[in-house]
């Protein structure tokens, strides 16, 4: 017998950060090994409204790593955001409008930080949402005085594992 489970975040605010994603994903199938061990397989899949490419390889490496045994376990997002890959001159262009040292903080230097003009962990999106802007989004968007959508920093402070 196949167990079917499927995880379903509807309010994507409560899990800000990928780390919280994974911690919750971890916990679930915790549970899952532990109380539905008569099952020959367990199925699980994550269906987020919105994830990133670099989200999406963090949260399946990381979870494929701890379950390969009865649990398969697979990403169905309803929208999949790739990576920009910008070119060398829209790079440059960002650059030249990004305000330097200003965005160093914390959560902001968890993630690779040699480029920041390209959002967090150079994430480089080009996304705002309805209630906030990311921090992986490309700061001249959200950081600044001059910011088209100014970024309310509501995250706790996060160390990778």
């Amino acid at each position: 017998m196949v167990l079917q489970l499927y995880i379903i975040l509807q309010r994507v605010s409560f899990f800000c950060a990928i780390f919280g994603i994974c911690s919750f994903i971890v916990k679930t199938l915790e549970i899952v090994k532990k109380n539905f061990s008569c099952f020959k397989k367990v199925n699980v899949f994550f269906i987020p409204y919105l994830l990133t490419e670099k989200a999406y390889d963090y949260i399946s490496n990381h979870v494929n790593a701890l379950y390969k045994e009865n649990i398969y376990f697979d990403i169905i997002p309803v929208r999949y955001i790739e990576k920009a890959n910008l070119t060398h001159e829209e790079e440059m262009i960002i650059k030249k409008y990004y305000h330097r040292n200003e965005i160093s903080d914390s959560n902001y230097l968890i993630g690779e930080h040699t480029a920041p003009y390209l959002g967090f962990d150079h994430t480089q999106l080009c996304l705002v949402l309805y209630h906030n802007t990311p921090n992986n989004s490309i700061p001249i968007i959200w950081y600044g005085k001059d910011a088209l959508f100014p970024r309310k920093n509501r995250h706790k402070v996060f160390l990778r594992d």
